[in-house]
């Protein structure tokens, strides 16, 4: 009985991550557990970081994975149309002590093979990462940088995840968008067509085989175990 109320509580926690400090971007306030992370993007936050200065964005090797869990939000609140012609984008925004790194993470999947183009701006420094590995990287003063094309395959999910820092003393406001290779769409990722788009992790198919077929192998292991005790 025990190490079964041990096991939920492991469960609990690792399905629902604790905020150890509660931090509000100005336009929505990051929610711990809503109903569905679908559309949503899990918020980390870390304050008095020491591998960012001035002119910087956070690249490989950093140690941003420290960022503490804050809740999920939507990022589609932020203001930078007034700094773009284009469509939003996606976009965050606050007040906040520097210098400190901003985490926005969510898993993709494409319904059809797409080739996709990344644009982010903002300040002070910008970075898109695909499966933990950088694919842009920019600051405020080199304005508005575009990656390379990156091939999305059916089916497939890509955690994605915008880092933006801040190294001055004031508000800050980043903005990112995602186009297809032909330009017919570029804005906020959760309006994309052709993409679900979910905070939680979302196992492939051949994963879900994987652990159905361990725990069919545990049950098949548990059921002969019995038959020898009974005997």
């Amino acid at each position: 009985m025990k190490s079964r109320f041990l096991s939920f509580v492991t469960a609990f926690f690792i399905l629902f991550p604790g905020a150890t400090s509660a931090t509000t971007i100005k336009t929505e306030t990051p929610v711990l557990n809503p109903q569905t992370t679908e559309g949503l993007w899990a918020y980390y936050y870390d304050e008095n970081v020491n591998y960012i200065s001035m002119g910087q964005y956070v690249e490989e090797g950093d140690p941003y994975s420290d960022a503490e869990f804050q809740g999920y939000v939507s990022s589609d609140n932020g203001p930078w149309r007034k700094y773009d012609t284009d469509s939003w984008g996606s976009s965050f925004y606050s007040d906040d002590d520097a210098p400190t790194v901003h985490i926005f993470q969510t898993y993709i999947i494409p319904s059809e093979d797409r080739t996709v183009y990344f644009r982010a701006s903002g300040d002070d420094g910008v970075s898109i990462f695909i499966d933990d590995s950088l694919v842009l990287g920019g600051t405020y003063w080199t304005g508005p940088v575009t990656s390379s094309n990156f091939d999305l395959e059916t089916g497939t999910p890509y955690k994605l995840a915008y880092i933006g820092s801040n190294c001055g003393s004031d508000q800050f406001a980043w903005n990112f968008k995602m186009y297809y290779e032909d330009g017919t769409w570029a804005g906020r990722i959760s309006e994309a067509p052709g993409i679900t788009m979910n905070a939680a992790p979302v196992p492939i198919p051949g994963t879900v085989w994987l652990l159905g077929s361990s725990l069919l192998g545990l049950v098949a292991i548990r059921s002969r175990y019995q038959k020898k005790i009974s005997y």
